[in-house]
């Protein structure tokens, strides 16, 4: 699910992420703000040799794009974190999502983390098909 960050630990109310590989640490809201029901598609995943990465999108339905236009437009400086069976896979920041309902997962180029949520949350969409 997609949930903010709050700005300090506030007991009984966050969680702790982190990265698959531990490398970073994130208290997380216990409730989604955009829960995995408003994931709708992965896109295939793209590796960008000039830029030297590798990437995908995730698109939300319309109801989740809102949502997250909202909080996003109150909570001035909101970081959102794209949380995945309880691993953090992208911090997002306001404005960070696309024109066309979507937000782009991105890591250096072969990232097996990218790779790793994307399979995950594919596996995740398609299964309530």
């Amino acid at each position: 699910f997609l949930t903010m960050k709050p700005t300090r630990s506030s007991k009984g109310y966050t969680k702790i992420v982190s990265k698959r590989d531990g490398s970073k640490k994130f208290y997380i809201t216990i409730s989604p703000i955009i829960s995995a029901a408003e994931f709708v598609k992965v896109s295939e995943i793209t590796n960008d040799s000039i830029a030297n990465l590798t990437f995908f999108y995730l698109f939300f339905s319309q109801e989740g794009i809102d949502r997250l236009k909202v909080v996003t437009k109150k909570v001035e400086g909101a970081q959102l974190v794209l949380a995945v069976d309880n691993i953090a896979v992208s911090q997002i920041n306001e404005g960070g999502y696309g024109a066309y309902k979507s937000i782009q997962i991105k890591g250096p180029i072969n990232s097996p983390d990218v790779l790793w949520a994307q399979t995950s949350l594919k596996n995740l969409i398609e299964g309530r098909k």
